[in-house]
């Protein structure tokens, strides 16, 4: 795969990533807008779809550009509300034809959902569920409800671990979304369904890869990464109950599929992925025996993640 390519495929602009440098730029006129209060120049750069998921999945150090996302969101709710309002506690409706009014697009509260769910903020996420879940009737952008529904179904499996419930959800998703061909939530929603379900590892690992090569296809890389960490999860739990050539044949597998990962998220600049495929390799090479040179990867990959977490502030746990 070609990574200088990738900016440039074909995608819903909802989905799709800025090339890095674009991101750096937006964050600083967006820190400077802030500073000045321009609310103009605010209001402009969160119009744009692409710089909303661009500065959620690459998040920042200390999850700076969650903080300047919100508080520029902030600052314009108050601005047309009045400095007693905020995000937590805006009437739905009322936010809903505040950003029709303005122009901004519905993205911004699935995208709030996204950020809570990343910081594990479950008072934000829920009220920002609940925004969407009530209001499905004045939303223009009828992908928004099934967004939110993965979103939930992703804080079911790994929050409350129930993946009962997880299931359910992804497959109503499924029912929802295939007719009317919304592919990336499509594939969303395959990709919960498969990490919820008990299933031979040899069987999630082929299904995890067929489900990253369909994102790939799609030019959804920050999914496809992290379908490949998962195939490469499945090939490292066959091997362990595995001997002689065919547990390393499966340890080979999750060691290429996890050190891809690890090349893609660093392209495309996505932290939480890194973080996950570091943590995947440690595990590989711990995995491998005894050697040295194993020993010493599973350290450097192991401590290198973590360092990373911390200073992302990355809270899920791989």
């Amino acid at each position: 795969m070609n990574f200088d390519m990738i900016f440039n495929m074909e995608i819903t602009q909802k989905w799709q990533l800025q090339k890095p440098d674009n991101t750096i730029e937006k964050v600083s006129e967006l820190e400077e807008a802030l500073k000045s209060k321009s609310l103009d120049e605010i209001q402009k750069l969160l119009q744009e779809p692409d710089t909303l998921r661009s500065l959620v999945v690459r998040r920042g150090e200390k999850s700076k550009n969650y903080k300047i996302f919100l508080d520029g969101f902030d600052l314009l709710v108050k601005e047309k509300f009045g400095p007693g309002e905020n995000l937590m506690s805006m009437n739905g409706k009322d936010l809903i034809d505040f950003l029709h009014e303005v122009g901004l697009p519905e993205q911004i509260l699935a995208e709030i959902t996204d950020v809570a769910y990343n910081n594990r903020n479950k008072e934000l996420f829920f009220k920002y569920l609940r925004i969407i879940f009530e209001n499905e009737e004045n939303l223009k952008d009828k992908e928004m409800f099934s967004r939110a529904q993965h979103n939930l179904a992703s804080w079911e499996a790994t929050v409350n671990k129930d993946f009962q419930k997880s299931i359910n959800i992804n497959r109503k998703i499924l029912e929802e979304t295939q007719p009317f061909g919304r592919e990336v939530l499509v594939q969303k929603a395959k990709f919960g369904l498969l990490h919820g379900k008990k299933l031979r590892s040899k069987d999630k690992a082929k299904d995890f890869n067929e489900i990253a090569a369909s994102m790939e296809k799609l030019g959804f890389f920050e999914g496809s990464v992290r379908a490949k960490q998962e195939a490469a999860r499945a090939y490292l739990e066959l091997a362990k109950n595995q001997t002689g050539n065919l547990r390393y044949n499966n340890l080979d597998k999750a060691q290429v599929l996890a050190l891809d990962s690890l090349k893609q998220s660093i392209d495309i600049k996505y932290p939480n992925a890194e973080i996950n495929s570091r943590r995947i390799l440690a595990n590989i090479y711990s995995e491998m025996g005894k050697k040295k040179e194993y020993q010493r990867k599973t350290i450097s990959f192991g401590k290198k993640a973590e360092k990373l977490a911390n200073d992302y502030e990355y809270k899920t746990v791989a």
